[in-house]
């Protein structure tokens, strides 16, 4: 659609498969970065965020408070932050949020509470709806968080 698309993810493999699946794309660009606390505030602003499958690893790598920092870090960067949330446990490493697995309400209750807290006042946050997940997990939850 003529706009920049920038990608990124942790592990080289994954932006060598995306770079050669997209070689033909105009204005897109990928690298290699590996988000963490410390630098997470270096990204500059964007249009709309993609955070699709990650919070877990930065819950189990930074811990709780740590990730959903840097989820709100993010989402003050974003016009419109849109968020995959897992809902099974184990995903979450050796202190798992207090979410019952595949369990609907629990799990969209805990990532609409913690959305909102990390997102602040000034912004929506609206439940997207379920899609299907690999695995044991039966679904995942997309979230929009929107400034007003």
């Amino acid at each position: 659609q003529g706009q920049f698309a920038l990608g990124h993810d942790n592990l080289s493999e994954t932006i060598a498969y995306a770079i050669k699946r997209n070689a033909r794309t105009p204005n897109l660009a990928f690298g290699v970065v590996a988000l963490s606390h410390a630098n997470v505030n270096l990204l500059p602003a964007f249009d709309i965020t993609l955070c699709l499958s990650v919070a877990h690893y930065w819950h189990r790598e930074y811990g709780e408070e740590a990730c959903w920092s840097m989820i709100g870090a993010l989402i003050a960067r974003s016009r419109v932050f849109l968020f995959e949330g897992a809902s099974i446990r184990q995903k979450y490493g050796e202190t798992p949020p207090g979410i019952i697995d595949n369990d609907e309400q629990s799990v969209t209750r805990y990532l609409d509470e913690r959305l909102r807290a990390a997102a602040g006042g000034g912004h929506a946050v609206r439940a997207l709806g379920k899609v299907k997940s690999l695995g044991k997990e039966e679904f995942r939850y997309m979230y929009a968080v929107e400034k007003r």
